[in-house]
């Protein structure tokens, strides 16, 4: 009735794309945490036997890159073979499973503490991503006196970029209908208030005049390039050499190592594969899932795609709608855990291992249970059970609600694979077709692995939806909590027809 149709509205839809560190949602300036810094490891890594870079041959418009690495000390199986994207590495020679590929040192890398150094004290009032951007922007002006520009002129222009935010108008119309499409529209207009508010901040003076161009050329590429992990200062850097590699859920991960007498902090790449002389070297983002790759986020976060492969994710937001009659409990609620009003949970297309549920699965389950809350059910939200109703809510509540939860998903799921206006068979075709262009291949991958991540869980809600007579519901558990699902025994029978009352009590004795 119209309690119900109140829960469906409350179920209202918004899709947002997780991503690292550049998420469509506007980055707080200066919020981010910091994570530990660099300390001494408690192993030493065995020691790279690579030839030294001056020594390997390498394409003309990346020698001085190549002579720059040397000159500070990095040492590698591998050399860039440099596209217009400013991508690929290519093993120099043999490289096992296991074995290491490169030893970059922290010395050529951009960090937020070399941005703290280049731009100031400042620079620790934005997060760690965003100064380093800063950085590149003030090295860039530089020209040849920049300590980095050897690897600066080896970076791709605006226009040679794969991130799909450096897109033209005409290219960004093959995501249409895609959630990594609505992202970019977003992430444009976040970087526009970002940029406003730099400029209000006076970052335009240490950094010098930043076009929208300028300053989303520097985010791409700290978005697209940088490597993360909690070690480095700021938890990321952008790491010359190793920032060439293409992605493969088979490829490398980067490690922090500590090298030489004086334990200089290095990122060490090993091979995740063996790789044959000649052949690519890739890394593993953190896009990668099971078996393959995520192509929805490593598209957008990173221009890359794995085109061997049908894998991503797709995200929904669900939230609490302002029409519904129990919308202070259970914002109340919500804050009590720890929860906001309106939440991102991510659809994967990796089959789920009931082994092994991932916590984020169980939270959303919970978090629709209770934003579906009507009608009979709605006693729970009272202020008596406000210290049990999560865990209430971690198991079917009722059928009722169980079955408009799951009803809700359905319906979501549902809508988005419609937004798709080319088959699965097209977009199957136009990945593995080498004669159109990368980007539109990038975009029937990033649809293909949207339309699976949809379809595996549609699959899964239909299922639970047939099961909904197995499942024990809440007042079920209580009673079983209570000893009560069992048979009366006699002396737990009350004759109907005897009198109740004092004067009965009486006469019984």
């Amino acid at each position: 009735g119209d309690m119900a149709r109140s829960a469906l509205i409350a179920a209202s839809v918004l899709l947002l794309q997780s991503a690292d560190a550049f998420l469509s949602t506007p980055r707080a300036l200066g919020s981010a945490g910091k994570p530990p810094m660099l300390g001494k490891a408690s192993s030493v890594s065995r020691r790279l036997q690579a030839a030294p870079l001056g020594s390997l041959s390498c394409a003309s418009d990346t020698s001085s890159l190549v002579a720059w690495l040397e000159e500070n000390g990095c040492k590698a199986n591998c050399e860039p073979s440099g596209d217009d994207a400013g991508r690929g590495l290519v093993a120099t020679s043999a490289i096992k499973k296991g074995d290491e590929v490169c030893t970059i040192p922290i010395k050529v890398m951009m960090t937020e503490e070399t941005a703290v150094q280049a731009l100031g004290g400042k620079a620790k009032e934005v997060d760690a991503e965003t100064a380093i951007a800063l950085q590149l922007l003030k090295e860039r002006s530089m020209g040849d006196a920049s300590f980095y520009a050897p690897w600066i002129g080896s970076l791709p222009k605006s226009d040679q970029m794969d991130v799909p935010i450096m897109w033209s108008d005409k290219e960004k119309e093959w995501l249409e209908g895609t959630k990594v499409g609505e992202d970019v529209e977003e992430l444009a207009e976040n970087l526009e208030d970002e940029l406003s508010q730099l400029k209000a901040a006076g970052w335009d003076k240490i950094v010098g005049d930043m076009s929208q161009e300028d300053y989303t050329w520097a985010t791409s590429v700290v978005s697209s390039r940088a490597i993360s992990h909690p070690k480095l200062p700021g938890g990321v850097a952008l790491v010359p050499l190793a920032d060439f590699a293409r992605q493969s859920g088979g490829g490398g991960v980067p490690e922090v190592s500590f090298e030489g007498i004086m334990r200089t902090p290095a990122i060490k790449v090993r091979s995740g594969d063996g790789i044959a002389k000649g052949e690519d070297v890739c890394i593993a983002y953190s896009g990668s899932v099971a078996g393959g790759s995520d192509n929805s986020a490593l598209l957008f976060k990173r221009g890359l795609c794995d085109l061997t492969v049908v894998g991503g994710s797709y995200d929904m937001t669900f939230g609490v709608s302002s029409m519904d009659p129990f919308r202070d409990d259970k914002e109340d609620i919500l804050e009590q855990q720890g929860f906001p009003t309106e939440m991102a949970f991510t659809l994967s297309s990796d089959e789920m291992d009931w082994e092994d549920v991932p916590q984020s699965y169980w939270d959303m389950m919970a978090y629709l249970r209770l934003i579906c809350v009507t009608g009979q059910d709605a006693f729970l939200l009272e202020s008596v059970f406000r210290n049990d109703v999560w865990d209430f809510m971690n198991y079917p509540v009722s059928k009722d609600n169980e079955k408009l939860m799951l009803e809700t998903l359905i319906g979501t799921v549902e809508g988005a694979l419609e937004g798709f206006d080319t088959t699965e068979g097209e977009d199957a075709r136009a990945q593995t077709s080498e004669d159109l262009p990368l980007r539109q291949r990038m975009a029937a991958a990033c649809r293909l692995g949207e339309r699976k991540a949809l379809g595996v869980a549609l699959s899964m809600y239909l299922t639970d939806l047939d099961s909904l007579d197995s499942k024990e519901y809440y007042q079920e558990r209580r009673l079983r909590e209570l000893n009560l699902d069992r048979p009366l025994d006699e002396s737990e029978i009350i004759d109907p027809d005897m009198p109740i009352g004092r004067n009965a009590v009486d006469d019984m004795y």
